[in-house]
């Protein structure tokens, strides 16, 4: 099955996470009233206490709630963050264009330990090859080539992204790293195929 960037892979039950959300909501307006009526209280404090109307302890004492209830609205206001936030964790995205090659988890099970996917980019897939070591000295980056997918029978045009210049002592071959110019649906992980440098 093929998903587009952003589209919901999976999703918890969130029943929980959206009440806590709103129980958060619900403090953080209550906040936001008490810092309101706080600040109206420090407002007419103070100007009594210009006028030397009010004692300096009941301006203190105002200043002091004002200045608490700012923190109170801070407070509330990060804990709602978070709470959205655990409530937008609770979808799993694609994190670009892909098809799902397996599923690891069934409904009802924990995705906390391992992964619930195997994914495959079908925007950008790469193609490895093992090339001859007399080779080595003759890639570069950028290099065209033609691939053959012998079991589609297709051939399409890539270019070299990257290459390790290490040679195995086993094989004497080293790692070349293409991607097609133009991807292809029917090109998935999985498939023989052939590299022929123009």
């Amino acid at each position: 099955m093929s998903f587009k960037k952003g589209d919901v892979l999976a999703e918890l039950d969130t029943t929980d996470i959206q009440l806590r959300v709103e129980s958060t909501r619900l403090r953080y307006e209550q906040a936001v009233n008490q810092k309101k009526q706080a600040e109206r209280d420090f407002k007419i404090e103070s100007a009594l206490n210009a006028k030397q109307v009010s004692s300096q302890v009941q301006f203190d004492n105002s200043k002091t709630a004002f200045e608490n209830a700012e923190l109170a609205e801070k407070m509330a206001r990060v804990d709602l963050k978070l709470g959205e936030k655990s409530l937008a964790d609770s979808q799993l995205r694609a994190p670009f264009d892909c098809t799902v090659v397996q599923q690891f988890k069934s409904l009802g099970q924990s995705s906390l330990d391992g992964a619930t996917y195997e994914i495959y980019e079908t925007a950008s897939i790469e193609i490895r090859f093992q090339a001859t070591e007399s080779l080595l000295d003759r890639v570069k980056v950028g290099d065209a080539l033609e691939i053959e997918f012998p079991a589609i029978h297709l051939t399409a045009p890539a270019k070299v992204t990257r290459y390790v210049a290490v040679v195995s002592d086993q094989t004497r071959n080293f790692l070349i790293v293409t991607t097609l110019d133009k991807p292809d649906p029917k090109v998935v992980p999985g498939y023989f195929a052939e590299g022929i440098f123009k």
